[in-house]
């Protein structure tokens, strides 16, 4: 009954620390399915700008796709730097993404 107890508290220790910090992610991924109607482009770059330094400076990973998302909206507000920046760090966090992102690369 013990050894049961122990690895069940083992198996949702996990639970209890995700692994990404998601934030905003996921409703700024929404916002742009819906053109932006209600979301100043630049306040949600800065947002998701300081999501994914949040994510770093608590020893995590942004969750896959956030520097993509940021790459595409630097992209939209016309800044390829910023854009071609956030595509090399989603290569280099996410090394399966490295197809797609050299394509959207070299689209730039």
């Amino acid at each position: 009954m013990r050894l049961a107890a122990a690895a069940l508290l083992l198996l949702t220790a996990g639970c209890a620390s995700p692994l990404y910090d998601w934030g905003r992610y996921e409703e700024s991924v929404l916002a742009m399915e819906t053109g932006f109607q209600d979301v100043d482009l630049l306040d949600e770059i800065d947002a998701l700008e300081r999501q994914a330094e949040r994510a770093v400076a608590k020893d995590k990973r942004p969750p896959p796709g956030l520097h993509a998302h940021l790459g595409y909206l630097h992209y939209l507000a016309g800044n390829s730097d910023a854009a071609l920046r956030h595509f090399q760090a989603e290569k280099a966090v996410y090394p399966q993404s490295t197809v797609f992102m050299d394509g959207l690369i070299s689209r730039l």
